[in-house]
């Protein structure tokens, strides 16, 4: 043989272990999440309006329409806009996500991937696992090349320190893209409301509540469609969303001929406002359907503000933020954060400070609160979507003309009593949440003549 062919031990040696530290240094790639060829995003998708679950990966979604593999192997095909808001979400971020690994003519999201602050790290990928292998092939191909140029004595010490290389590498933990995102300033207006909890990703804040303020409730409607104020699962996946980059939109969207449907802002105590304007196009406070706080109850025995809760600003702090409207912009009281008069508002009550940026405030004449959005959101059905959903316990009620409610009070834990007067007597229902999962209503006539109803929780949100 050609001694200038010969492959000499010293060469391979230089050549492994230039291999070696290409696998360790450079980290894996992957043209898609997830590989390609198998359904992603494992989890139970559930339909709002059947209550069907399906146990099953993301295969797919285009023109509105979902793919799921099930458990199996059947391909399920759902409706995104039927899906509850946790499960549409999902799949926005598996979108957008494809949108920044794949995007040729179409938009490119610059913002990164969601990350809950409380996220753990990501697993290692099959991938990961197989040039991890790799890698070690290399390092005993390595020393065995080397052990090759050496005497026995220092070959032993060779496969010693090798050793302690190889341990050295397997300890190595590696670098992942889901460290906690840094605690964000609109965090701290919720901060104060004890019924609140809040955390966040690198796009959102995300607010959970029960819907429920600390103050009373009810006391001085005289417009009354028989609802009362029952706890909600604004909670996990139905949380709040409140975006940490709110952007101007080219078209605002102006609470005078749209967004009858839904909240358009959320109070820093976890309570939503809706639209001073209710489904009728009509002042909810000059038809005296709010109460003495500003608030009512929905068909869904959902508590909700319609005018700006400026009770809320000692609470909150002076100067601070007691709303913020679902397109991220602050709402503030009646001053500025510095004490000063408010300025001139534009139409939708709000405006552009050089400090603080664009801000809306609160009024005690229409539009009371955001008098529309200002920021880029998306509206589906008249109402800002994504937003958690209230689930209620029993059928609506109907308006009932006349009945002015005088008194409303705490009889225990969830446990309260609610009067009304109507047609010159005097009526009471007591109601309260068990701990079972019952809700019991007690009406109380006059004469003290009383009818018990029981009503049981749904066993699945949306069911």
């Amino acid at each position: 043989m050609n001694k200038d062919l010969a492959v000499k031990p010293q060469l391979v040696f230089r050549v492994l272990w230039i291999g070696v530290l290409m696998f360790a240094v450079l980290p894996p790639v992957s043209a898609h999440p997830g590989g390609h060829g198998g359904p992603e995003v494992t989890r139970d998708w559930t339909n709002q309006v059947t209550g069907q679950v399906v146990r099953g990966g993301l295969l797919s979604e285009r023109g509105g329409t979902v793919a799921v593999e099930s458990a199996d192997g059947r391909t399920v095909r759902l409706a995104l806009r039927d899906l509850v808001p946790g499960d549409r979400r999902c799949v926005e971020q598996h979108r957008e996500r494809a949108w920044i690994l794949n995007a040729t003519d179409g938009p490119v999201r610059l913002s990164p991937p969601r990350t809950v602050a409380t996220a753990p790290l990501r697993p290692k990928l099959p991938l990961e696992v197989g040039l991890g292998g790799l890698s070690l092939l290399l390092v005993v191909a390595l020393l065995r090349a080397r052990a090759a140029t050496v005497q026995p004595v220092a070959r032993r010490r060779q496969w010693i320190a090798g050793t302690a290389v190889l341990a050295a590498l397997a300890t190595v933990t590696p670098v992942t893209s889901n460290t906690a995102a840094p605690t964000p300033a609109v965090a701290a207006s919720f901060a104060p409301f004890k019924q609140v909890k809040t955390r966040w990703d690198a796009s959102y804040l995300y607010v959970e509540s029960n819907g429920l303020p600390e103050h009373l409730m009810m006391r001085g409607i005289r417009s009354w469609q028989q609802q009362v104020p029952l706890p909600q699962p604004y909670t996990g996946e139905n949380a709040w969303q409140i975006p940490l980059h709110p952007v101007p939109a080219e078209q605002p969207i102006s609470a005078r001929s749209g967004l009858f449907r839904g909240a358009i802002a959320l109070a820093v105590n976890g309570v939503p406002i809706f639209n001073a304007l209710n489904n009728r196009g009509v002042d909810s406070n000059l038809e005296g359907e709010l109460d003495e706080w500003g608030g009512h109850c929905g068909r869904a025995d959902d508590y909700h503000y319609h005018v700006a809760p400026l009770q809320l600003q000692a609470q909150a702090g002076i100067g601070k933020p007691i709303a913020y409207a679902l397109d991220g912009y602050p709402l503030f009281g009646l001053t500025e954060p510095d004490g000063s008069p408010v300025g001139k508002l534009d139409e939708l009550n709000g405006h552009l400070d050089k400090e603080i940026g664009y801000h809306y405030h609160g009024t005690k004449t229409y539009p009371y609160i955001n008098g529309g959005l200002k920021g880029v959101v998306r509206v589906r059905g008249d109402q800002v979507e994504p937003q958690p959903r209230a689930f209620p316990v029993r059928a609506a009620g109907q308006p009932l003309r006349g009945a002015v409610i005088t008194g409303f009070k705490a009889t225990g834990d969830h446990a309260y009593s609610l009067v009304f007067t109507w047609s010159n007597a005097s009526y009471t229902l007591n109601y309260r949440v068990g701990t079972d999962g019952t809700y019991t209503f007690e009406h109380v006539s006059p004469g003290d003549e009383k009818q018990t109803y029981t009503y049981h929780r749904q066993t699945r949100p949306g069911r």
